[in-house]
């Protein structure tokens, strides 16, 4: 049911385009080299993200309340391979705003790990 605050109205701020691009290339480049359930790129106000000045974005990685997302999060090799994908992500939203270069999408990231046969970490949350 939705609550009253659900249906307020509220405005944008002046980075909420550049965020929404940030947050693009941050999901492709997590669903493209980490396997994990695509939840999708959501669009919240936050007062964290409401107020900024700056793109900005917040990145679930997982659920501690999940067992099989509570055991992968415990993996120090599974949080590095996520920060890697997130660094990634920021670094194609970095050549975008440069340059206007592409991001890689999901597709991308694919095709490179297995070109280069490293292919992807096995086991889905």
């Amino acid at each position: 049911m939705p609550r009253e605050r659900d249906l307020r109205e509220e405005p944008g701020n002046a980075v909420d385009l550049p965020s929404g691009a940030l947050a693009g290339s941050v999901f492709h480049a997590l669903l493209g080299q980490v396997p994990m359930v695509d939840r999708g790129v959501k669009h919240a106000r936050f007062a964290v993200l409401r107020l900024c000045t700056q793109p900005a974005i917040l990145v679930e990685c997982g659920f501690v309340s999940n067992n099989a997302e509570s055991t992968l999060i415990s993996s120090a090799a599974w949080r590095e391979h996520v920060a890697n994908a997130i660094v990634d992500g920021v670094g194609g939203y970095k050549e975008l705003a440069e340059t206007k270069a592409r991001p890689k999408v999901i597709a991308d990231y694919r095709r490179a790990a297995t070109s280069d046969g490293n292919g992807l970490q096995t086991g889905k949350p």
